[in-house]
């Protein structure tokens, strides 16, 4: 064959597999492109989830470290010296007192005073050694004005029974024990407190006291 001849027919073929080289070529660059596009997506999820375990791990130190300090106060409240002695005064009829005897603060400090059915409360923030928390009970007062008007009744009657006994010698017997002192029946009431407070960390803590007593010295305020 002649190199014409060999020319016209290789010409097609040389072609032929030119364009099948491009095909492939094409082919073979878009899976790269894809592969290539996967493979970032992949390092992007990759990256996105190394964040996220990152913030997971930073989220669990900062949940350990608060578990941890929560642990803490917690052991301290349970050591914590506090001491706190209320003493409960009468300082005039209807007011009331608490002392703190002790040699600590007592923080946000609320007293509910009580006398029978009526009460008072008394708030502060901070009670310190030696300082007192008050609260006046207006009807408690009322009561110890309405007494003292009965007992100054009783010791004029009686006074006057003794007098009478002193000018007439025949009423002597007759008129003993006729009329009993009223003021010197007993006038007691249920008086009391109910306290809470805090410590320094937080501690609650609360105290209460009830008794019958005298909502004053009558003979004081006679």
């Amino acid at each position: 064959m002649a190199p014409t001849e060999f020319a016209t027919v290789a010409s097609p073929i040389v072609a032929l597999a030119g364009v099948g080289l491009a095909i492939w070529a094409l082919v073979y660059s878009k899976q790269s492109r894809d592969l290539a596009d996967k493979s970032s997506t992949d390092s992007t999820t990759a990256i996105g989830l190394a964040e996220q375990s990152n913030q997971i791990a930073t989220d669990a130190k900062g949940l350990a470290e608060e578990a941890n300090t929560i642990s803490r106060r917690a052991e301290d409240r349970d050591t914590e010296r506090h001491d706190v002695e209320w003493k409960h005064i009468n300082i005039d009829p209807g007011v009331y007192e608490l002392r703190n005897d002790g040699t600590d603060t007592a923080h946000k400090v609320r007293v509910r005073f009580c006398v029978d059915e009526w009460s008072a409360v008394g708030e502060s923030d901070l009670v310190r050694p030696g300082e007192v928390i008050r609260a006046v009970i207006r009807d408690a007062a009322d009561e110890f004005e309405r007494e003292m008007v009965e007992v100054r009744e009783g010791r004029r009657k009686q006074k006057r029974d003794e007098e009478l006994r002193e000018r007439d010698p025949y009423m002597r017997n007759w008129i003993v024990n006729m009329s009993a002192p009223v003021y010197e029946l007993p006038r007691t009431h249920n008086v009391g407190y109910r306290a809470v407070w805090q410590t320094a960390l937080g501690s609650p803590k609360d105290a209460e006291e009830n008794g019958l007593e005298e909502l004053a010295d009558h003979d004081e305020y006679d």
